[in-house]
C-alpha cells in the first residue's frame, strides 16, 4: 500500500486550518464572554445608583424634625448607609432594573 505525500500534506493542512478556527471561536466566544461580564457589572451598578436615588428621594420626602439637628454626619451617614443598601439590593436581588438593561445591551 502507497501512501500518498501529497495527500497526507493536504489533511495535515486541512487539520491546522480546523484547529485554527477553532482557536479563534474559541478566543471569540472568550471575548463575548468577558465583555458579557461587563455589560452585566455596570447594569447591576447602574441600578444601584438609581436605587440609592429613590432611597434619597424617599428620605427627602419624609418626617423631619428639628428638635435634634445631627447636621453634616447625619448627612454624611445616611447616604453612605443608602449606597450600601442600594448595592446590596441591585446585587443580590431580582429588582429587575439590571437584567432589562443587560438584556438591551448585549443585543
Amino acid at each position: 500500500m502507497k501512501i500518498s505525500t501529497a495527500s497526507t500534506l493536504q489533511q495535515f493542512r486541512a487539520a491546522q486550518a480546523q484547529e485554527q478556527q477553532t482557536k479563534q471561536e474559541i478566543n471569540h466566544l472568550a471575548e463575548k464572554t468577558e465583555t458579557n461580564a461587563k455589560i452585566k457589572k455596570l447594569s447591576q451598578e447602574y441600578e444601584s445608583i438609581f436605587v440609592s436615588m429613590m432611597f434619597k428621594q424617599m428620605d427627602k420626602a419624609g418626617f423631619k424634625s428639628d428638635l435634634i439637628d445631627t447636621g453634616l454626619s447625619e448627612d454624611i451617614y445616611k447616604d453612605m448607609y443608602y449606597n450600601k443598601i442600594a448595592k446590596k439590593a441591585a446585587f443580590e436581588s431580582e429588582l429587575g432594573i439590571a437584567e432589562s438593561m443587560y438584556q438591551q445591551l448585549k443585543k
